[in-house]
């Protein structure tokens, strides 16, 4: 495949990974008709053939997709050679939710393989002996290899001008615990024996800082040419391998149902996807906060062992916060090896029952909203707009300018337009001069200079004198890797400034842009924004989860009255003349107060729709808010326990 265009050799690959699949799904239809063939032949070759020539990485016109143009067969019955001829517009079949495109493909070289059988074989693989083999092996639905969307839909599952996905690597991880084990008995002084409870965490805060001197060595020691251009590369592939994992999850479990391990597979990909993520992030986060001047070149073994530091100081620093916030009683003790051990196993059971509940949801999600990857749709912001609730974004765009200047709809316009501008400078990264930058902005969105200027400081990361401590109004946790929803994050400022001899260039990867854009726009129609300094947003985000809690409230309620027996009401705050309230102050109401006629039975149900708690701030946060509460703000169980008390008494 010599002189082939990117695009061609991958659809080589991905063709030839087609055929061999669909060849192994038919194999039991298959192996009488082919048993004839034995005696003259040994093997069957099948050769795939694509016109260099045409354009594989573009869409194609409709008329260019017609079956007796973009697929030929040839079949030699001397020489059992069948030739697959295909031109660019086959890849048209493929632009859909469904597998048609892929049972085309097939019929034709079921065909082909039937015009090499003896004559008195040939009924074996007749047309409607093929069509039942279709049918039976390959209905029509979501068992699909090949997944085609155009890459200006969605643009972090463009492939395109990408490296291989780099993976955490364990090796690296091993040789950082035994440097780990020997810094702790030589430097430390820890002897070998259980660590005291309570000088955990205290011991955590040291391993951490061990992992970030360690980091901050390699950094300084590296030669800054080309440096962010390598690792947004990087992170480029990571991000679009999350996106293929999460969009061709329905497809891998109709393609492999008979796979016991796939769902295996499936469960472990998240957590590896979201560790190499984190990882990456935190790299850049850091090498562009902190350029180094060193000599050294970046290669795979160094951006591996970069990956692997930052993973130690995430997830050290991440059981470090269990431990405080009492969410896990992780036993630590030094090994005979020298190695720092802890148990666990505990916190590794509770972690994987989780992950199987949270992959099925994963899964149930992907398939529900599988077919909107190929909806017609605008490409532009106005996509997103249309496609979002008048009356809330609108509220959310009044509140986004008075907390950052901008409407989000202003910052996902900017975005939206930065990534797919990125992408004619470069695939993978784009770089452009910061006065370079504001004019192609300026000129293509039609804004002010100072306007391009502003948004753009809101959204960029850039050298500062140290790390940990981020500008004001930024606390300092928000440069933390193991936190989530950080506002001085890669996530939330996702253009990289650097000087280049006396000039300040801007660099950015338009899929991790384009990801960034959605998870701001999710922040805020979740009501997940935090940090907010304006009254006007904390309003927003306070009706927005008000208006969560009410959806949920009526879901409950809802499938409980599909129970004719019960007398399900909602929102209630008094029982005839009688108001929900004790002498001194009311009691809110009950969300879904339940009547059992038969058993003369009150159910008082109170709804809370929790959000996924992803650290242990925020499940501490959830925890204190169910069973503690706040100083005198009561939990959420006391509330609901005077409500019931009240019932009980009246």
């Amino acid at each position: 495949m010599r002189g082939l265009s990117s695009p061609t050799k991958s659809y080589y690959v991905n063709f030839a990974e087609l055929i061999a699949y669909w060849l192994w799904q038919f194999t039991p239809s298959l192996s009488v008709p082919l048993a004839s063939l034995t005696a003259q032949h040994s093997h069957v070759l099948i050769q795939l053939y694509l016109h260099p020539e045409e354009a594989w990485g573009r869409r194609q016109s409709s008329e260019l997709s017609a079956l007796e143009h973009v697929i030929n067969t040839r079949s030699d019955p001397k020489t059992g050679v069948i030739t697959v001829e295909l031109r660019a517009g086959v890849t048209e079949l493929f632009y859909s939710a469904d597998n048609r495109g892929e049972r085309d493909l097939m019929r034709a070289l079921l065909r082909a393989i039937g015009e090499l059988l003896p004559t008195q074989e040939g009924p074996a693989l007749s047309e409607e002996a093929i069509s039942s083999i279709l049918e039976l092996h390959a209905p029509l639905g979501l068992k699909k290899k090949m997944l085609l969307i155009a890459p200006d839909s969605e643009l972090d599952l463009d492939p395109r001008g990408l490296p291989h996905v780099r993976k955490l690597q364990k090796s690296d991880d091993n040789e950082l615990l035994d440097e780990l084990g020997k810094h702790l008995r030589t430097k430390e002084r820890l002897d070998v024996g259980p660590i005291p409870d309570g000088e955990r965490t205290n011991l955590l805060q040291k391993v951490v800082g061990f992992y970030y001197a360690e980091l901050q060595k390699l950094v300084a020691s590296l030669r800054p040419e080309g440096l962010q251009e390598w690792l947004i590369r990087y992170h480029e592939a990571n991000v679009n391998a999350t996106a293929n994992h999460k969009q061709s999850l329905p497809t891998r479990l109709a393609c492999f149902s008979s796979v016991p391990e796939i769902f295996e597979v499936i469960e472990q990909e998240f957590p590896d996807d979201t560790n190499a993520a984190l990882a990456s992030r935190f790299v850049i986060e850091y090498t562009v906060a902190q350029p180094p001047s060193g000599l050294r070149p970046l290669s795979l073994d160094l951006y591996d062992r970069l990956q692997a530091l930052a993973i130690q100081i995430i997830n050290f620093g991440f059981e470090s916060d269990l431990i405080h916030f009492n969410l896990a009683d992780i036993k630590m003790l030094l090994l005979p090896s020298g190695r720092l051990g802890a148990d666990r196993e505990l916190f590794k059971q509770a972690r994987e029952e989780f992950l199987s509940v949270f992959t099925a949801g994963r899964i149930a999600r992907s398939s529900r909203g599988f077919g909107r990857h190929w909806d017609e749709r605008r490409t532009d912001i106005d996509a997103t707009e249309a496609a979002a609730e008048p009356t809330p974004f609108e509220r959310i765009d009044e509140a986004a300018q008075i907390e950052f200047g901008h409407s989000i709809t202003e910052l996902g316009r900017l975005m939206f337009y930065a990534a797919k501008f990125g992408q004619e400078i470069d695939l993978a990264v784009a770089r452009l001069p910061l006065e370079e930058l504001i004019d192609a902005l300026a000129d293509g969105l039609k804004w002010p200079r100072e306007k391009i200027t502003s948004a753009l400081d809101l959204l960029s990361l850039g050298p500062r004198a140290d790390f940990l401590k981020p500008p004001t109004p930024h606390p300092n946790w928000s440069v933390h890797p193991w936190r989530f929803n950080r506002s001085f994050s890669y996530v939330r400022r996702p253009f990289l400034r650097r000087a280049t001899k006396g000039v300040t260039e801007v660099l950015w990867g338009p899929r991790h842009l384009y990801v960034a854009w959605i998870n701001l726009m999710n922040l805020c129609l979740d009501g997940r924004l935090i940090e907010t300094r304006s009254k006007e947003m904390r309003e927003v985000m306070g009706e927005i989860n008000v208006k969560r809690g009410d959806a949920f409230n009526n879901r409950v309620a809802d499938m409980l009255e599909a129970n004719t027996k019960l007398v399900v009401r909602r929102k209630v705050k008094r029982i005839g003349r009688l108001p929900l309230a004790m002498p001194s102050r009311p009691l809110g109401d009950i969300d879904v107060l339940v009547a059992d006629r038969r058993r003369r039975r009150l159910m008082p149900i109170e709804c809370k729709d929790l959000a996924v708690a992803r650290t242990p701030h925020e499940m501490d946060n959830e925890i204190t808010n169910l069973f503690h509460g706040h100083g005198r703000r009561k939990s959420y169980i006391e509330k609901h326990q005077n409500r019931v008390r009240w019932l009980q008494d009246n």
